[in-house]
């Protein structure tokens, strides 16, 4: 899906189909019910989501897909879907994450 497509609410997100702030929104509200944010919510989302890409520029949205497993799997129930990335800490910590370890990073890049 991209950022200019319209999104029909009741199809249903996959993995591989999120690759916009909408999108991930969408995954989001599926996979832990959180509400489809507002246009606020959605301002905030994307902000958080830049400054994400911003600090690892070579990773992608599958990295968030993993956030939001780990987020299932402890039963974390975030109020929002932008406070999915703040729990990139936890996940990383947890291992859900080996794209984010230093000596993974180099051999993750050079795959993509």
């Amino acid at each position: 899906m991209s950022a200019t497509t319209f999104i029909n609410p009741l199809h249903i997100v996959t993995r591989q189909e999120v690759d916009s702030p909408e999108s991930f929104a969408m995954f989001v509200q599926q996979k832990l019910g959180t509400p489809y944010p507002t246009m606020k919510e959605m301002n905030i989302l994307r902000k958080y989501l830049k400054e994400f890409f911003t600090t690892y520029p070579d990773l992608n949205y599958s990295v968030l897909v993993k956030i939001v497993d780990w987020c299932k799997a402890k039963k974390r129930r975030p109020a929002h879907s932008y406070q999915v990335i703040t729990y990139l800490r936890y996940a990383w910590r947890d291992g859900a994450i080996p794209d984010l370890d230093p000596d993974q990073r180099k051999t993750v890049a050079g795959i993509r």
